[in-house]
């Protein structure tokens, strides 16, 4: 490795985008043929959400320039991820893993796919992989955690968790999965230290912030009902959730139908059609509701921030 693409990582590790770039860019300039160089600008230009298409020709160049290096597959499936792609990102990651069969970083990468796509599973074992690998691994851990709360395992969740804190104590993300572990099993007060000490170690850390305030929100039994019924429907693939709410719309739009044919159904098909009717409008209104209602807590308009206040 040269000496400019290792100063060049070293920026990179320290989340210091703009000067990794610059560093890469001078290589490229000397090196235009460095497989290595165009993989990391491309991991670097994917920061900024406007140049993604900038980011996936930096990679696909890679691949291209070095089509048996396993990081150029893992750079051009980063950017597809970020720009929801997970398909081809996955392929991608696949081909990375075919490479170098040993390496954590890819299964961590494989399993924030599959959560992406909602295959809970599939998610868990990937990043049981990865853990088989690197037993410490932080991403790896944290989806591990989170993957078995999707699955309903909360227990399991709550001591992956502990697990993962025990190995790394400063991870933010690793107290933040434990909040969210702790709050599917509505133990909400160590929910609250979890989302607390996630947030005192890294403020901007969004998984922290958005549990701490459905754990706030959950102190009322309205939001606790209607949050029972997002979580149960975040465990299905697309497909079930869209065939749940079209099977319950053409069940109402039946009923009303048969009302007038059924003498006894014709004084509850209103009640019927209005509890559906709140239900529905709940489930999508549910979290602004709460959230406007949050802007009068003491601690919790804090957490709020422009488009939800908005």
């Amino acid at each position: 490795m040269s000496e400019q693409l290792a100063r060049a990582q070293l920026l990179m590790a320290q989340q210091r985008y703009d000067l990794a770039e610059k560093e890469l860019r001078r290589l490229i300039g000397e090196q235009p043929d460095d497989a290595m160089a165009y993989a990391c600008l491309a991991i670097c230009i994917a920061e900024d959400a406007t140049r993604y298409e900038q980011a996936t020709q930096a990679a696909e160049q890679a691949v291209q320039l070095e089509p048996e290096e396993s990081y150029c597959y893992y750079a051009l499936s980063l950017v597809l991820s970020q720009r929801n792609m997970h398909k081809e990102a996955l392929e991608r990651i696949i081909n990375a893993i075919q490479i170098d069969p040993e390496d954590a970083d890819y299964y961590g990468h494989q399993s924030s796919i599959y959560f992406e796509m909602r295959r809970w599973e599939d998610a868990l074992g990937a990043a049981e992989v990865g853990l088989e690998m690197d037993p410490e691994h932080g991403l790896c851990n944290n989806l591990r955690t989170i993957a078995l709360e999707r699955l309903g395992r909360g227990e399991d969740a709550v001591e992956s968790a502990r697990r993962s804190i025990k190995h790394n104590p400063d991870d933010s993300y690793a107290h933040a999965a434990l909040g969210w572990a702790l709050l599917e099993r509505e133990r909400y007060k160590e929910a609250q230290e979890s989302f607390r000490e996630a947030l005192r170690l890294q403020p901007h850390n969004e998984m922290a912030r958005s549990g701490m305030i459905d754990e706030i929100n959950s102190h009322n039994c309205l939001f606790r009902m209607m949050q029972r019924w997002h979580l149960s429907m975040s465990r299905l693939a697309h497909q079930y959730q869209f065939g749940i709410i079209f099977g319950a719309w053409i069940l109402v739009t039946l009923l009303g139908r048969f009302a007038s044919d059924v003498p006894w159904l014709a004084p509850v098909v209103p009640f019927i059609l209005m509890a559906y009717m709140t239900f529905a409008v709940l489930s999508w209104t549910s979290q602004a509701i709460f959230n406007s209602l949050l802007r009068f807590h003491p601690f919790g308009k804090h957490l709020l921030n422009g488009k939800e206040i908005w």
